[in-house]
């Protein structure tokens, strides 16, 4: 599969190679290699899924979001870039990812240095186990300004564990001493939640 064309004033073209075989009696959707191109933007896919299970690799990066502005109709600027990779095992689904956005910002009220996430989930389609870790550096919201921010989440969907810690910007603007690792002794908060149904426990890490 081959094309090209515009979208919206923007250069595409798209090359995808596949076929759809029969594995032990059952149809299997081979995606042995897909890439797509808006402007400078890509998108690329490697992979193969067989029932509800899938293998891979997704790749996704865009080095100016304010190119894209034709498509989207916001504000925005700054570069992302995305990986995400499945993987299963003995029936069950399994992902882990990243996404990394720089000189991030949305018209004049919103601006983030760096942005950075990773993120793991086993066991997907039964009884999700998630981790997730999220860095923000030098971010302005609504005249409000944060020097870092980091937050983690760790559990199942029936018990989840939450961590944060922030660092502001002391008066006039400077930024405080960086912590050590471990240390978020500025702004921290650790907390505990269930679902519905399951008792709420405080404090991170603690069980029930």
């Amino acid at each position: 599969m081959t094309g090209k064309g515009l979208v919206n004033g923007l250069p595409m073209d798209v090359d995808g190679k596949g076929d759809l075989p029969l594995v032990d009696g059952n149809r299997t959707v081979n995606l042995n290699s897909f890439a797509a191109r808006l402007g400078r933007s890509t998108l690329k896919i490697q992979g193969r899924s067989q029932g509800a299970l899938a293998y891979g690799e997704l790749t996704v990066s865009i080095p100016e979001i304010a190119e894209l502005k034709p498509l989207i109709h916001i504000e925005a600027r700054g570069d992302l870039n995305a990986n995400i990779k499945l993987a299963a095992a003995a029936g069950r689904q399994s992902a882990n990812g990243s996404l990394t956005g720089d000189a991030l910002g949305y018209g004049k009220a919103v601006s983030i240095g760096r942005w950075q996430v990773m993120a793991s989930a086993a066991d997907i389609f039964r009884k999700p186990v998630i981790s997730a870790q999220m860095n923000l550096k030098d971010m302005l919201l609504a005249r409000q300004q944060l020097a870092s921010l980091q937050a983690q989440i760790d559990g199942s969907i029936d018990r989840m564990d939450y961590q944060a810690c922030r660092r502001c910007l002391a008066r006039g603007g400077s930024r405080q001493p960086e912590h050590r690792q471990g240390d978020c002794s500025n702004q921290r908060s650790t907390r505990s939640f269930a679902a519905p149904g399951y008792a709420r426990t405080a404090g991170y890490g603690s069980s029930r």
